[in-house]
């Protein structure tokens, strides 16, 4: 086993269940009080469990499948390689982006295409008479306001990350259990494991055959790079379709290309309901955004993969998709 299936393999479940059931047990204080335990409870290398939903508990089979239980029910996800297996057509990565509305549609409805969907987009494709192969997920903010929009692709595989699979499992478990979902896991926000300084990580990700490209500094805790094994993790980079690139790479896809990632605004392509979140992506598109993007182009050079970005007004340069 390599260094870094070592460390993953290394979680600390018992005692995040143990630490779960002591904030469960606090529910009745103050706001104030609560926010204060979390980070008594989870310190700064445990943070990224803060943001677990109340009530909700995983275990980690050794077949890489994952259980979610809440209120007497239990659902088990599957593999990267048992949710949808190896995608050997062109693939498209369908955004929300208001560019999206003006996309030539009739092209995805003859099946040629893997169609990706990631947050609110379902509902976009749904308008189009369009059913996607693959949803992904990875803010469970979106969950929170935009679990409808799911809805809209009703026993579509998903995968979603497990903080968003929290969620969803909290106000929507319903939808769990009528379809296939894959966990996955952002780079050393793992959860039950601690997270590791960036030359902690850069020395276990060099021993276990760099799975994962690492920028040189981490201004943004672990939200820029590029992951060859999404099984293993991938970075947010900022913006979900950057994790579906990841997603859809790894599962082998070498022609995509990528609709509605305009990157800019608060619009979007679909029609929203009240208390929606707004977009940040403008906020982080040079600190978080572009970095990523460019992390991926010096992994992916040399390569015969072609991505395509669709969006006439994204800011992100054209050469960052030629490898």
């Amino acid at each position: 086993m390599d260094p870094l299936l070592r460390h993953l393999g290394n979680r600390h479940l018992s005692m995040a269940a143990l630490k779960f059931r002591l904030l469960d047990a606090a529910e009745s204080l103050p706001a104030s009080l609560r926010r204060g335990l979390d980070k008594t409870v989870w310190p700064f290398a445990w943070s990224h469990m803060r943001a677990m939903a109340r009530g909700t508990r995983f275990r980690i089979m050794g077949d890489g499948t994952w259980e979610i239980g809440r209120s007497g029910f239990l659902v088990r996800s599957k593999t990267f390689a048992g949710l949808v297996g190896k995608i050997s057509r062109p693939v498209s990565i369908v955004a929300s982006g208001p560019s999206a509305r003006d996309h030539p549609w009739e092209n995805l409805r003859d099946g040629r295409r893997f169609v990706i969907a990631v947050n609110g987009a379902p509902s976009l494709l749904s308008e189009s008479g369009i059913r996607p192969d693959l949803l992904v997920v990875t803010d469970s903010e979106f969950i929170s306001s935009g679990c409808h929009h799911l809805a809209r692709a009703a026993g579509v595989p998903l995968v979603i990350t497990c903080r968003a699979a929290s969620r969803l499992a909290s106000l929507a478990p319903g939808d769990l259990r009528q379809r296939d979902y894959g966990i996955i896991e952002r780079v050393n926000a793992w959860y039950g494991v601690p997270a590791v300084p960036l030359t902690e990580l850069a020395d276990l990700n060099a021993r276990s055959g760099s799975p994962f490209h690492l920028p040189a500094a981490d201004p943004h805790q672990f939200k820029v790079g590029w992951s060859d094994s999404p099984d293993r993790g991938i970075f947010a980079g900022g913006t979900v379709v950057f994790a579906a690139l990841q997603i859809a790479v790894g599962l082998g896809a070498a022609d995509i290309e990528i609709i509605g990632m305009d990157l800019g605004g608060s619009s979007r392509a679909y029609a929203e309901e009240a208390g929606a979140p707004p977009s940040f992506l403008a906020a982080q598109y040079a600190g978080t955004i572009r970095p990523s993007f460019e992390i991926m182009n010096r992994a992916l050079r040399g390569t015969r993969l072609k991505i395509h970005n669709r969006s006439p007004v994204c800011p992100l340069p054209p050469e960052i998709f030629v490898f």
